[in-house]
């Protein structure tokens, strides 16, 4: 054997011997695989053996009440749980297990606080009767800070377009923050945040709520001016309290005014700037043309019969006059209280005359009774425009009085501020209540009286009542909201 081949001999055995420590040192670093122990037998509960596929499970009727309790024991039981395990805990589940048996048989019969009402039951509804009244603020405290309000401008989102109904822009009624309400309206169920817009539609009054997580800046709607706003504060009526309806309904205190007299030329019914100057002549000019003038003298009429013509003539001749100056001097030049004073002193110097045809009952002859007025003075036999006029700046000076109350005049406060007060206090909007036996199931959401602060708002001659099935409102669901009518008191027979 040569040397070349020995030493190639014993290069490979020397490899060969340290292949083999290599192997010897790694199988000694190896950890050892131990047997698994057994797992215990399972711990048989009450509910193990009930099948798990969901077409052996019974239907289970789930109630409002029961909904709007679940959530919010969910929601809570979220707050409190820490973050999920990485990994499958056999030990943990069995304790959370364990811990849940025991709370449900440590758990009362029945919850101390409350019940929520169940809407299938119509006692535990008429039980959970309670009633908030949205009062306005006569005077106004903080109109800034009031975060529900009727009338007056929608607080929408940014991102949000102007609601509309059956393609039509809605009408704003009403925004009440839901953290004002009471815990215990609708027997608990609905929102307690954000806030609930009202609306229906101009025509039809078909009615439509939004449940608005945030507010956003005042909008004014895409057509028209909105209603006058007033900021309301939420009040829980006292057990027992009437629901804005009977007694509570306030009379026409137009037509009670009229029954005592006055004269519009008085300082508390003055325009008080040019947009209320302005509607009064729009007025005035419509209801001219009812003057007796030449067209109704018959043959041989009285020398009396023909000076109340001539009288309504010039009357209606120097009325023109001044309708064309208040609009060729309105956006000219600043709006003047004195202004409007001169306006108000020289139609009031205007005399116009009331004439009804009658025959006289004992010579059987025709006859016209004739009776000369002020064209400012209000009389119940002889209307020509004052009382429209009334209750067209009643709507003006609450515009005006919601914008800025030192718009008006102090005589003009002085008699609508105890008026306004009177009608927020008589009928005010409602929230909750109602006959859960005329409507099983419903809630009552917003009542608006037909004859309250705001005319027309409930948008006829009737009280407008929204209601919604309870067991949508539990998850909350407003998207089905019924609009019904309700006749007030005063105007049943």
């Amino acid at each position: 054997m040569s040397d070349l081949q020995s030493a190639a001999l014993t290069l490979a055995g020397v490899t060969l011997v340290f292949l083999l420590i290599l192997f010897l040192v790694l199988r000694a670093r190896r950890p050892q695989t131990e047997p698994a122990p057994r797992a215990p037998a399972p711990r048989e509960r009450p509910f193990a053996k009930r099948s798990r596929t969901r077409d052996a499970e019974p239907a289970i009727a789930m109630a409002p009440s029961r909904l709007a309790r679940i959530k919010s024991t969910h929601a809570a039981e979220a707050d409190d749980e820490s973050a999920p395990p990485d990994r499958f805990d056999a030990a943990v589940l069995e304790a959370q297990i364990a811990a849940v048996e025991q709370r449900a048989a440590d758990a009362p019969a029945a919850p101390p606080e409350t019940p929520i009402a169940d809407t299938s039951d119509e006692a535990a509804l008429a039980a959970a009767g309670v009633v908030v009244r949205l009062v306005p603020q006569v005077p106004l405290r903080d109109a800034i800070s009031t975060n529900s309000r009727i009338g007056g401008r929608l607080r929408l989102p940014a991102s949000l377009d102007w609601p509309r109904i059956d393609g039509v822009d809605a009408v704003f009624v009403a925004q009440i923050a839901c953290d004002a309400l009471p815990a215990a309206l609708w027997g608990g169920l609905g929102p307690r945040h954000g806030s609930l817009a009202f609306f229906r539609h101009p025509a039809t009054n078909a009615p439509l709520v939004l449940h608005l997580a945030e507010d956003g800046p005042p909008r004014d709607p895409p057509h028209g001016e909105p209603f006058p706003e007033w900021p309301v504060d939420v009040i829980e009526a006292a057990p027992g309290e009437s629901e804005s309806e009977a007694a509570d309904a306030p009379e026409d205190w137009v037509a009670a005014l009229g029954a005592e007299g006055y004269d519009i030329a008085d300082p508390a019914f003055h325009p008080f700037d040019w947009q209320s100057m302005l509607a009064m002549a729009d007025l005035l000019e419509a209801r001219l043309d009812r003057l007796a003038t030449d067209a109704i003298l018959p043959v041989g009429a009285s020398e009396e019969l023909t000076d109340a013509v001539r009288t309504n003539r010039d009357a209606r001749a120097r009325a023109e006059e001044i309708i064309a100056i208040i609009r060729d001097t309105a956006g000219r030049q600043d709006f003047s209280a004195a202004d409007a004073g001169a306006v108000m002193a020289a139609l009031h110097a205007i005399r116009w005359t009331h004439v009804t045809h009658a025959t006289d009952p004992e010579t059987g002859e025709a006859r016209a009774d004739i009776l000369t007025l002020p064209l400012t003075r209000h009389n119940a036999r002889a209307d020509l425009w004052v009382g429209a006029y009334l209750r067209q700046a009643f709507e003006q000076a609450q515009r005006g009085w919601c914008r800025d109350p030192g718009l008006m005049s102090a005589p003009a406060r002085a008699f609508f501020e105890p008026l306004w007060r009177d009608l927020a206090e008589r009928a005010a909007p409602t929230m909750g209540g109602g006959d859960p036996g005329r409507e099983p199931g419903m809630l009552r959401l917003l009542t608006l009286p037909a004859d309250g602060l705001l005319p027309g708002l409930a948008g006829g001659g009737a009280d407008l009542v929204l209601t919604v099935a309870g067991a949508e409102f539990a998850v909350g669901d407003v998207s089905r909201v019924r609009a019904g009518r309700r006749v007030p008191e005063t105007m049943r027979d």
